[in-house]
C-alpha cells in the first residue's frame, strides 16, 4: 500500500489537490453569483417599478416616477455590490488558503526530510517543518482512503468478492456470503453453475453486476462534495434577485425552486426523455411557451415536472432561458374556493394571480387536471376565459396536464385555448424502463442492506403487466412493489423479496395461483378430467380440451397477450355445456362465484354494444366491461352467442385476438386473466340427426362448420379467434342415467341442507325418471323438469 501511496501523491493525488483548490474558487465565484450579479446590477430591486398610471403633461409627477424608480435601482445596486464584495473578499481569502495547501501538499515530503535534518541544527525551525510535513502527508493519506477509486468492468469473482459492494451484489441475486464457499467466492463459473441449479444464469448475474457497479459509482459520485458537479448544484446567492416577487401567489402555490418537500423529491425520470426534451424547448421560447402534459393517471407526468424542478434547481439549464425560473404548482382549486369564502371576485382574484406570475418573469406556473377549469362542462367554475387572457402573453409560462380521455374531450368542445400550448404526450413505460424506475424505488429504500432482487423485480414487472390492467407503467409495477414489501414484512419468511414472494402475494390477492406449481395444485392440475368428470357425464372430447388448456395456460405456454383461453361450445341443448363451465370454475377455482354468466339473448338489439361496453353519451355504464374489470380472474360464460346483436360478436375480436377492448369511456380493460366459453345452439339439429344417423362424428363437425358460416351464424374469422370449437354430443342411454342420478343426489343434498331432512331413492328410481321424463329435444334439461314436477312435488307435500 505504500508503494502505491507514493505513486499516486505526485501523480493522481497532485493533479487531485490542484482540481480541489480550483474547484473552491470557481465554487466562491459561483456561490455568490459575482458575474450575474454584475450583469443585473442597476435593475430594479425584484423588479419594483412604478408605471405611469396618468395621461398628458404632469412634470412632478413623472419626476417623482424617475425619482422612485432610481431609488429601487439604487437599493438593489447597493446589496448587489454588497454580496459582490463579501464575495471578492471571501474568494481572496480561498486563493490564499488554497495555494497554501497546494504548496503544503507539494512540499510535505521535502518538509519532513529538510524538518529531520534541522531538528538538530535548528530545533525550533526543524519541529515547524516537521509539522508542515505530517500535516500535509496526512491529508494527503485521507485524500488517498477517500479518492475516486475505478470499478473494473468485470464479472470475475475473484475481483469481485473483495469489492465494498459485493454483499449487495449477492442479495441482488438473493444469496448471502455466509451460504458460499471459498471456491464459489473466487471461481466465476463454478458460481454460475451454481446460479443456474438456483434457476438463475449468467445473464442475470451479469445484469446484477452492471447494477450495483453503476450504483456504487453514482454514490460515490455522490459523497465526493467537493467535487464541482456536486458544488455547481448550490444555489447561488442572489439568484432570481432581477426577477419579481409573487407574494399573493405563493400563499396557494408549492415552490420547487429552492427545496422539493414531496415524495417526488429524489425520483428520476426514467425514459421520457424525449417527452422533456420537447417540453424544455417549449418553455425556453420566447413566446408560445406553454405545455400540455397529457397522459393517464400514474404514467409519469408529476415525476416529469418534479424532475424538470430539480434539474432547474440544481442549474441544470445554467446560461438558459430556464436557468433562474420557478416552478410553482398552483393550487387553482384553494385560490377559488378562498376567494368565493372572502366574497370578492373570483375571475378578479384568479386575474391578480396570474398576473403576479406573469410580472415575474421567471415563473412557470403548475396546474395540474387543468380540464377541472376548462370547458363550458367543467366540473368546477368555468376559467378558460381568465387562463385565455395570459396564455397569449411571452412571459407566462404554464404546464397544464390531464388525463388523456379528459384532453380528447376538451379538443372535441373545440377548446380554443388549446391552441396556446404544445401538446407532449407522456408514454407508458417499457418493462425495461419500468425495471429502472423499480430500481430507483427499491434503492431508496435499502439503505443498510438489499430488499429486493433482481429476478424479484423482474417478477413484478411480468406480474404487473397481467394484473391492475387500469393503471399504466411504471405506476402498476410501484403499487405492486410496495404491496409486494408490506406482504413481505408481515411474512418475515425470506430474506430477500423474490419471484416466491411476489408469486405468493400475487396469489393471495387474487385468489389465482401463480408461480411455481406446488404439489397440491400439481395434482389438481393433472386429475382435472377426473374432478370435471365428477359433474360433468361423457363429453370427453370437451373436457379434454377444457383441461389441456388449462394446464397449458398455468404452465406458462399460452399468449401472455390474450385470454388464458377461449372456447366455444356448441350442441344441442340440455347436454352439459353451462355443466361443464360450472364444473370447470369449481374444481380449478374453488368456487362457481369465479364465474360470470352473461345471456347473450339479452343482447339482441342495436343497443347491444353500448350495453356491453358503456357509452359516454348515453350515459351508460358497460355491464360486460365492469363484471370483467370487477372480477379480473374468472370464467366469462357468453350463454346462447348466437342469439347476440351481430355488431356484438366484433367486440369479442379484440378481445379474443389482443385480451383487452376499450370501454365506452375511452378506458382499456383487460381480460388476459380470464377464461372465456362461449356456447350455442347453432347446428345442433345437424349433429342430433348425425349422431342418430351414425354418421363419423368428422363428418357431422364438418357439416355443422359448413352449416354456420354458410348461414352467416358466425363469421369464419370469428370461429378462428376461438382457441378451440368443442362439439358436445346428445346424451346416450348410460350417460342419461349417470345425469339423472346426479341430479338425484344434488337434490338429496341440498334437501339435507336446507331442512335437514335425509331422502333415499330406491333402486330402479333414475330409471323410471329417464323413461318417464327424458325428452331429447330438451336434453337434460327435461330430466331436471320432470324432477322438479314430480319428486320435488312429493317431498313438498310430505313435508306439509
Amino acid at each position: 500500500m505504500n508503494r502505491y501511496f507514493f505513486l499516486w501523491y505526485y501523480t493522481k493525488g497532485l493533479f487531485s489537490s490542484g482540481t480541489l483548490s480550483w474547484n473552491l474558487v470557481r465554487f466562491v465565484v459561483w456561490k455568490f453569483h459575482i458575474f450575474g450579479l454584475l450583469a443585473t446590477l442597476i435593475s430594479p430591486w425584484k423588479r419594483d417599478v412604478t408605471f405611469k398610471d396618468w395621461r398628458g403633461l404632469h412634470p412632478v409627477k413623472s419626476l417623482q416616477l424617475i425619482f422612485e424608480n432610481l431609488i429601487s435601482r439604487f437599493l438593489g445596486m447597493i446589496l448587489r455590490l454588497v454580496v459582490i464584495g463579501s464575495g471578492i473578499v471571501v474568494l481572496v481569502l480561498v486563493l490564499i488558503s488554497s495555494l497554501a495547501a497546494f504548496l503544503l501538499y507539494t512540499l510535505a515530503p521535502l518538509s519532513l526530510a529538510f524538518g529531520i535534518v534541522f531538528l538538530l541544527m535548528e530545533p525550533t525551525f526543524g519541529i515547524v517543518l516537521l509539522a508542515a510535513g505530517i500535516v500535509g502527508v496526512m491529508a494527503a493519506f485521507v485524500g488517498y482512503l477517500f479518492r475516486e477509486q475505478d470499478e473494473p468492468e468485470t464479472t470475475d469473482m475473484a475481483q469481485l468478492h473483495h469489492r465494498p459492494w459485493f454483499e449487495r451484489l449477492l442479495g441482488r441475486l438473493g444469496l448471502e456470503k455466509k451460504e458460499l464457499g471459498r471456491e464459489l467466492l473466487t471461481d466465476t463459473e463454478a458460481f454460475v453453475d451454481y446460479l443456474t441449479s438456483l434457476g438463475l444464469n449468467r445473464e442475470i448475474f451479469e445484469q446484477a453486476v452492471l447494477i450495483e457497479r453503476t450504483a456504487a459509482l453514482a454514490r460515490a459520485r455522490k459523497g465526493q462534495f467537493l467535487s464541482w458537479e456536486n458544488l455547481h448544484k448550490s444555489t447561488p446567492i442572489g439568484k432570481g434577485w432581477q426577477y419579481a416577487y409573487t407574494p399573493h401567489l405563493d400563499r396557494y402555490s408549492l415552490d420547487l425552486s429552492a427545496f422539493d418537500p414531496t415524495e417526488y423529491r429524489n425520483l428520476v425520470l426514467v425514459g421520457r426523455e424525449d417527452e422533456l426534451r420537447v417540453a424544455t424547448l417549449v418553455l425556453e421560447r420566447p413566446a408560445q411557451n406553454s405545455v400540455f402534459l397529457v397522459g393517464d393517471p400514474g404514467i409519469g407526468k408529476k415525476t416529469l415536472v418534479h424532475h424538470l424542478a430539480r434539474l432547474i434547481r440544481e442549474n441544470f439549464f445554467e446560461g438558459t432561458p430556464l436557468g433562474e425560473s420557478r416552478v410553482l404548482i398552483f393550487d387553482v382549486g384553494r385560490a377559488v374556493s378562498d376567494a368565493a369564502n372572502r366574497g370578492v371576485d373570483v375571475d378578479g382574484a384568479l386575474r391578480e394571480l396570474l398576473g403576479e406570475a406573469a410580472y415575474a418573469g421567471n415563473v412557470i406556473l403548475v396546474v395540474e387536471n387543468i380540464d377541472a377549469y376548462f370547458g363550458s362542462n367543467a366540473t368546477s367554475r368555468n376559467l378558460t376565459p381568465v387562463f385565455g387572457e395570459f396564455l397569449s402573453l411571452p412571459n407566462f409560462r404554464l404546464i397544464a396536464t390531464a388525463a388523456a380521455d379528459r384532453y380528447h374531450a376538451l379538443a372535441k368542445m373545440g377548446e380554443g385555448t388549446l391552441k396556446f400550448f404544445e401538446t407532449v404526450y407522456v408514454r407508458e413505460t417499457s418493462e425495461e424502463e419500468t425495471l429502472s424506475v423499480l430500481l430507483e424505488y427499491a434503492r431508496s429504500l435499502e439503505r443498510k442492506q438489499v430488499i429486493f432482487t433482481l429476478a424479484g423485480l423482474k417478477s413484478i414487472v411480468a406480474q404487473s403487466s397481467r394484473y391492475k390492467w387500469e393503471v399504466p407503467f411504471p405506476e402498476r409495477a410501484l403499487d405492486l412493489a410496495q404491496e409486494a414489501l408490506t406482504y413481505w414484512q408481515g411474512s418475515g419468511t425470506e430474506p430477500f423479496i423474490g419471484p416466491k414472494t411476489v408469486d405468493a402475494f400475487i396469489t393471495l390477492k387474487t385468489g389465482v395461483p401463480t408461480g411455481t406449481i406446488g404439489g397440491d395444485e400439481k395434482e389438481k392440475l393433472l386429475k382435472l378430467e377426473q374432478s370435471l368428470h365428477e359433474r360433468v357425464i361423457g363429453q370427453d372430447e370437451a373436457v379434454r380440451q377444457v383441461a389441456e388448456a388449462m394446464r397449458k395456460a398455468r404452465a406458462g405456454f399460452g399468449d401472455a397477450k390474450r385470454p388464458l383461453g377461449s372456447f366455444i361450445f356448441l350442441g344441442p341443448t340440455g347436454v352439459g355445456k353451462t355443466e361443464t363451465v360450472k364444473a370447470f370454475a369449481e374444481s380449478y377455482f374453488g368456487s362457481e362465484d369465479q364465474m360470470i354468466r352473461l345471456d347473450m339473448s339479452e343482447y339482441q338489439t342495436s343497443e347491444a354494444v353500448a350495453r356491453l361496453i358503456g357509452s359516454e353519451a348515453m350515459g351508460m355504464a358497460g355491464q360486460l366491461t365492469d363484471l370483467v374489470r370487477e372480477h379480473p380472474f374468472s370464467i366469462l360464460l357468453l350463454d346462447e352467442l348466437e342469439k347476440a346483436y351481430p355488431k356484438a360478436l366484433d367486440i369479442f375480436l379484440q378481445i379474443l385476438d389482443e385480451g383487452y377492448v376499450t370501454d365506452g369511456f375511452g378506458t382499456k380493460v383487460s381480460f388476459r386473466n380470464t377464461i372465456i366459453i362461449a356456447t350455442s345452439n347453432a347446428g345442433a339439429a345437424l349433429i342430433k340427426d348425425g349422431i342418430e344417423k351414425g354418421t363419423p362424428f368428422t363428418e357431422v363437425r364438418e357439416q355443422v362448420m359448413d352449416f354456420i358460416v354458410e348461414q352467416n351464424i358466425y363469421r369464419q374469422e370469428f370461429l378462428n379467434r376461438f382457441d378451440g370449437i368443442v362439439f358436445f354430443e346428445p346424451l346416450k342411454g348410460a350417460e342419461l342415467l349417470e345425469v339423472t342420478k346426479l341430479k338425484l343426489e344434488s337434490f338429496a343434498a341440498r334437501l339435507k341442507k336446507d331442512k335437514n331432512i335425509t331422502i333415499d331413492f330406491a333402486s330402479g328410481v333414475a330409471e323410471k325418471i329417464v323413461e318417464n321424463g327424458y325428452d331429447p329435444e330438451f336434453g337434460a334439461r327435461s330430466i331436471n323438469r320432470y324432477i322438479e314436477d314430480t319428486i320435488e312435488d312429493k317431498v313438498v307435500n310430505e313435508i306439509i
